[in-house]
């Protein structure tokens, strides 16, 4: 029989609750877009990233509705104040969010 080593099951166990990931989904939508394309991200900050590449990507698709949906935001970016207003809002929507 081998000994078993208590310490690697603890540092398994350890490892497992570290790695955990709690994703949180919204729709493109919910993330001021203009499809219900899911859009998935960890953080808030996260789920921005991943919500501007989906804009992007549909962008370069051509598709006109996501591209006024972009022109309508880097507008906003101009303030401050208001992206400072749109990012505690949004975060708190974030935090509403059920974890998936």
């Amino acid at each position: 029989m081998l000994p078993i080593d208590n310490s690697s099951a603890s540092d398994i166990s350890s490892k497992n609750t570290e790695q955990a990931i709690y994703m949180k989904t919204m729709t493109c939508k919910q993330l001021y877009g203009s499809c219900d394309e899911l859009i998935h991200g960890e953080t808030a900050e996260e789920m921005i990233k991943n919500s501007q590449n989906h804009g992007m990507e549909m962008a370069a698709k051509g598709d006109q509705d996501h591209i006024q949906v972009m022109d309508s935001m880097k507008q906003g970016m101009n303030d401050p104040e208001a992206v400072k207003q749109w990012m505690e809002k949004f975060q708190t929507e974030f935090d509403a969010q059920p974890e998936d």
